[in-house]
């Protein structure tokens, strides 16, 4: 079990925030509907294993914006390579049966990234875009 492996330490941030100015949609287009995804990446590092939460906008069809929020959860290990005897799709397992440990869903982060989101799509007049302060997390993406 990996949270025996951990030393009770993390560490969380904000990792990245990307916003892509689009054209307008064009006027006699259809309707346009804002979307969201999220997923989560898990990497293992030799002292930690860092979890990547990340929420994706954009619009059908393409217009507007987009825009990528990722914040992170770092768990540091009691000893370095100890996750090396753990396979990736073990450690994804595991991450994922207990979500509310992994995230640190308690310390409110979800939320934050949500203000986040609806701070920044609401910047020089737009409609603010509110999401959900969870994640629920309708796909894993794996990384390119």
């Amino acid at each position: 079990m990996i949270k025996d492996i951990l030393n009770n330490t993390i560490r969380a941030g904000l990792a990245e925030i990307s916003l892509q100015d689009l054209k307008e949609p064009a006027p006699s287009s259809q309707a346009v509907q804002l979307t969201f995804t999220d997923y989560i990446n898990c990497k293992k590092l030799s002292d930690r294993l860092r979890i990547e939460c990340t929420r994706e906008f954009s619009f059908e069809p393409e217009c507007n914006f987009k825009l990528k929020i990722t914040y992170f959860v770092e768990h540091f290990l009691k000893d370095k390579n100890l996750l090396d005897s753990f396979a990736d799709a073990s450690i994804e397992k595991e991450i994922m049966e207990d979500l509310e440990f992994y995230l640190q869903s308690n310390q409110g982060f979800a939320a934050r990234l949500s203000l986040l989101a609806a701070q920044i799509t609401s910047t020089f007049g737009g409609a603010p875009a509110v999401t959900p302060p969870i994640f629920p997390f309708s796909q894993e993406k794996t990384e390119s």
